[in-house]
């Protein structure tokens, strides 16, 4: 596990913030395009010139989607905060006697909140993770604090399968951005979200996710 150890350790002082990744990606995409693309011949504009148009169009059309997006997440994490939820994580403490237990505690509960929205899931998961550190270290219960952390972020595995699944709830708007591809109509979410197969994986996650957890629990040491 030394060994491991060294390598989180370094990617953590050497990865960048998601932001600063955003940027340098962008950077990247505009270089690939303005090496790979050619100018419209029937435009007198520089060729950079017109990468930046199309940047610029592209970018901005998405601030209605941004909008809720940022909203879907504020809200969520307003919704994580309320005493019914906080009392929620605070009475699912008492299951967490060592680090099976609450890895497989913490996945279960945060992927289950993923489902209905991944706004609630992704704070409710940090949380939840966070106040099963705090018991743990107030019990002097010896546990694995980066697989009680890797669990709060299990939710990322089913929520787009949920509930508030961006593409999902999109595609099925008639005149979405892809309504090319299906004439024009919108795809009901009964198709997708309530598909037989999508409700399985999601089922399926919900069961295996913890178990899995439970089980690597088994075979790493406390920290």
């Amino acid at each position: 596990m030394k060994i491991w150890d060294r390598i989180f350790r370094g990617l953590r002082n050497f990865l960048p913030s998601p932001f600063t990744l955003a940027i340098l990606l962008t950077g990247f995409t505009f270089l690939l395009a303005l090496v790979l693309t050619h100018p419209a011949e029937s435009d007198s504009e520089p060729h950079i010139l017109q990468l930046v148009g199309h940047w610029e169009g592209g970018f901005w059309s998405l601030l209605k989607f941004a909008m809720q997006m940022m909203l879907m997440l504020v809200l969520g994490h307003v919704l994580a905060l309320s005493k019914p939820v906080r009392r929620l994580v605070d009475q699912s403490l008492v299951f967490c006697k060592d680090t099976g237990t609450a890895a497989l505690t913490v996945t279960f509960l945060t992927v289950l909140v993923a489902f209905f929205n991944w706004g609630l899931g992704l704070i409710f998961g940090a949380i939840l993770a966070r106040k099963v550190g705090e018991y743990a270290s107030r019990k002097k219960i010896p546990i694995n604090y980066g697989l009680i952390g890797a669990a709060g972020y299990s939710g990322l595995m089913v929520w787009h399968g949920g509930l508030s699944g961006s593409a999902p709830l999109k595609v099925a708007e008639s005149g979405h951005q892809f309504a090319a591809l299906t004439q024009g109509a919108g795809i009901p979410v009964n198709e997708t979200i309530g598909s037989t197969m999508n409700l399985t994986v999601s089922l399926s996650l919900l069961l295996l996710l913890p178990l899995a957890m439970y089980l690597l629990a088994r075979r790493l040491p406390a920290t």
